[in-house]
């Protein structure tokens, strides 16, 4: 397990009873604490430049390492997120998101030249019920939420992902850890069926304080067939979780 940086994803295990838990080392999110936020065409400096390095290394890209995220960046990284299978249909493409520099400078990376490529499809059509917070005892608040599945394939697997952060939007640690997820595996979710979620957070007394915002993301869903949904950008938060008041700050 690893501190990771902000904003979000989550899978308990296939039993019942949900587990909640640091984003694993050999997850998604294994390298999310070196990402910077977003980077994009235009952009340029140390944390492109960082970028470039580790997409020469993997092959996409060739010539120097110039800190500028220019044209042939963007082609690289486009080129990076399809034989990963992390580009989507949100027009990422080519973005160098958190969750693409996440798996960028992870283990898991797959080089340019490997035979190698991973199949992710995007279905991940699903709807998001009855999400509340309730405070447990003044230091813990359970969050609670049900996801449905809104597709004709079978979902086996659901990760969300959950932070905080106070009134002008800076991540608030929680035991100081910038981000949590949790997941649930075993689910056999038909069309139109629903897993539940239910998950104590209890922040330190010193992070209580500065807490005004639990948000919280669907970040992937795994199919029966193999197939896996992921929905993790910073700027894609589901409009229905995005803001709820926690009581503390």
């Amino acid at each position: 397990m690893k501190r990771i940086f902000a904003c979000f994803f989550a899978i308990v295990m296939f039993v019942c009873m949900p587990v909640s838990a640091r984003a694993d080392a050999g997850g998604y999110l294994m390298e999310y604490g070196s990402a910077s936020f977003t980077n994009r065409r235009g952009d340029s400096g140390s944390d492109v430049r960082k970028i470039q390095q580790r997409l020469y290394n993997l092959g996409y890209l060739s010539g120097g390492v110039d800190g500028v995220y220019g044209a042939k960046t963007q082609a690289a990284v486009a080129s990076f997120q399809s034989k990963n299978g992390i580009h989507g249909s949100g027009g990422y493409s080519g973005t160098a998101t958190r969750f693409t520099q996440a798996l960028l400078f992870g283990a898991g990376a797959i080089p340019a030249g490997s035979s190698t490529k991973r199949g992710v499809k995007y279905y991940g059509m699903h709807s998001v019920y009855g999400f509340s917070t309730r405070s447990k005892n003044g230091k813990t608040i359970t969050m609670s939420l049900q996801v449905q599945n809104d597709t004709f394939s079978t979902i086996d697997g659901i990760r969300l992902l959950y932070w905080f952060e106070d009134y002008y939007g800076n991540i608030v640690t929680n035991q100081g850890y910038n981000c949590w997820d949790s997941y649930r595996y075993g689910l056999n979710i038909g069309y139109q069926e629903r897993a539940s979620f239910s998950i104590d957070i209890t922040p330190y007394s010193s992070e209580r304080s500065r807490i005004a915002y639990l948000r919280c993301i669907v970040a992937e869903i795994s199919y029966t067939t193999g197939e896996v949904y992921i929905n993790f950008d910073p700027n894609a938060y589901l409009p229905s979780l995005s803001a709820y008041q926690t009581g503390w700050a």
